[in-house]
């Protein structure tokens, strides 16, 4: 049991050292793109794949309005892509199992930050490595807020996959996303620690899948907070919530308190062979 809490407190204390690098990381992001904000605006999907491409452009505001897209938006490098107006903004893939793509493929390096903001992802559909439908991350620093990812399919993760990196989603609903394997809305499936994903204040429901249908762990770690999970199938893997870390901070204390009383004791029996 010593030996369980112990193991608790570590895994706590990683999780706890992992995410507050993560949010280092995006504050950095921001506060450097703050210096130039609205870099480049763009108001159709020709104009918006070309400012991806250039390196020159760290900050892409998208005015209102539907992006059809006939090929996924792929990411390899640190951008800020945000809606003009959260919410008015559509990246729709129009994919089909004859046309098949995601929305978005983001691996900006390991040094890299992403942000993606104010944007409705829909329409995405694929059954390629590494999945993800609507949303696909597999390295790097990635912060996605105010969204809404919906209407995607992929084998696994019809909303979002993780296969690599740090992820924060927050403030976004993600539903209505079918996945034909696990994760309907989100699939997590990295190495340990090295994958990390942090969900605050979203809404993740009613999406659909074999098992997990909201959100599936196979590997990595998941921590939610100020919200509710339901739907979700995390295996052996790390899913914590903040009920969950308080629970551990608790366990370790007790161990941290019994173990004191253990050597406090010993210290007295010492004491009095001492004196015999």
């Amino acid at each position: 049991a010593a030996l369980a809490a112990a193991l608790a407190a570590a895994a706590v204390a990683a999780a706890l050292a992992a995410f507050a690098a993560l949010a280092a990381a995006v504050a950095a992001v921001s506060a450097a793109t703050a210096i130039s904000a609205w870099d480049h605006m763009v108001s159709n999907t020709v104009a918006l794949t070309s400012a991806l491409a250039n390196t020159a452009v760290g900050r892409i505001v998208l005015a209102p309005g539907t992006y059809i897209l006939n090929a996924e938006l792929s990411i390899t490098r640190s951008v800020v892509l945000e809606a003009a107006v959260a919410g008015s903004v559509v990246l729709h893939a129009q994919a089909s199992s004859s046309s098949p793509r995601r929305v978005l493929n983001i691996n900006p390096g390991s040094s890299g930050v992403v942000q993606v903001i104010g944007l409705n992802i829909t329409g995405g559909y694929t059954t390629s490595y590494p999945y993800g439908g609507g949303v696909s991350v597999t390295g790097g620093t990635v912060a996605i807020s105010s969204c809404t990812i919906s209407g995607n399919t992929a084998s696994y993760g019809g909303g979002v996959n993780v296969q690599g990196g740090r992820v924060a989603i927050s403030s976004s609903t993600i539903s209505g996303n079918t996945a034909q394997g696990g994760g309907g809305g989100i699939v997590v499936d990295g190495w340990g620690m090295l994958t990390t994903v942090t969900l605050s204040s979203c809404t993740i429901t009613g999406n659909t899948a074999s098992y997990g249908p909201n959100v599936y762990v196979s590997g990595g770690m998941v921590c939610s907070w100020a919200m509710t999970l339901t739907g979700v199938l995390a295996g052996l893997y790390l899913l914590c919530t903040a009920a969950a870390l308080a629970a551990a901070l608790a366990a370790a204390a007790a161990l941290a308190a019994a173990l004191a009383a253990v050597s406090a004791a010993a210290a007295v029996s010492a004491g009095d062979r001492g004196g015999e």
